[in-house]
């Protein structure tokens, strides 16, 4: 049964106010948009329409684009970020600097205010977060940590690959000798004259694990090569050996020389290759997004 509009009104008007609730609700459900299956086009859609009203087409009424680029991209390189920037950049777009302390963070407002004509947007944005990169988080996490031998053999061993200096031939004799003399006991040290250190194990138990001499050599300090974050080149990362002997008992370790002043060398170089990449303004400090809180 269908009624004209009219006749919905007066019908309506008539109800109490439980009553028309539920007829306003009935009346929403039957105009609301649904779907009918088809067996060759899928589900199509249609909308019960009242005798007396009418659909209108308001397509002509959309905007074909929208009225500003409203966009927050996060890159994971250098590359990535330049690119990107480049691409969408204006006259009046700034890059932020926020890299005092991790996380080393770049932001660039591309829609940024004029200095002539007011304020603008600021709804287009895109971050570049500088990551580290698995190399450095292993060499960092483990930074002056004290291992027993065969524990300080297998870290050698596993990133090795890394050590650019002494050799990995040499590295890798040093940590299998670790391994073959864990049950060993130290007695003592030597320092030889090139800075390096020779252990002295107890002849009677481990001559034949770490030598005729009973001596295992290790460099006094030693050279990474790795990157210390994605999409950057990699860098030399310099680290002192560390060791103790207490009891006959011995425990091995590194030390990174300066890692804060070489991470501070390496952003400051990223900033550099944006700003001469992108030929926009970097500022140092923080962007904080006001248009969250209007």
């Amino acid at each position: 049964m269908s009624y004209g509009a009219n006749s919905i009104v007066q019908k309506i008007q008539g109800l109490d106010g439980d009553a028309m609730a539920q007829a306003v609700l009935l009346a929403l459900q039957a105009a609301a948009l649904k779907t009918i299956p088809h067996a060759g086009h899928g589900d199509i859609p249609v909308m019960l329409k009242p005798e007396g009203f009418e659909i209108q087409d308001l397509s002509p009424m959309i905007p074909q684009h929208p009225d500003r680029i409203r966009a927050c991209v996060t890159m994971e390189s250098v590359n990535s970020f330049t690119e990107y920037v480049n691409r969408f950049k204006l006259d009046e777009s700034v890059i932020f600097a926020d890299v005092l302390e991790p996380p080393y963070e770049f932001t660039a407002i591309l829609d940024y205010h004029k200095p002539a004509t007011g304020a603008a947007w600021g709804t287009h944005i895109v971050k570049l977060v500088l990551t580290q990169t698995d190399e450095w988080k292993t060499w960092k996490g483990a930074d002056k940590n004290a291992m027993d031998q065969v524990d300080f053999a297998h870290f050698i061993e596993d990133n090795v690959n890394d050590i650019r200096t002494p050799d990995g031939a040499t590295m890798l004799e040093m940590a299998l000798a670790f391994e073959a003399s864990q049950d060993a006991s130290f007695s003592g040290k030597l320092n030889l004259q090139n800075g390096d250190v020779a252990l002295v194990a107890d002849q009677s138990t481990t001559a034949q694990a770490v030598g005729k001499d009973g001596k295992i050599t290790i460099p006094g300090e030693f050279t990474l090569r790795i990157a210390p974050f994605r999409g950057m080149p990699q860098s030399d990362v310099q680290a002192r050996f560390k060791y103790n002997l207490c009891r006959g008992r011995l425990s091995l370790g590194y030390q990174l020389i300066r890692p804060k002043q070489l991470l501070d060398h390496v952003v400051g170089q990223s900033q550099d290759v944006i700003a001469a990449e992108t030929g926009l303004p970097v500022f140092a400090g923080s962007y904080a997004d006001q248009t969250k809180k209007a």
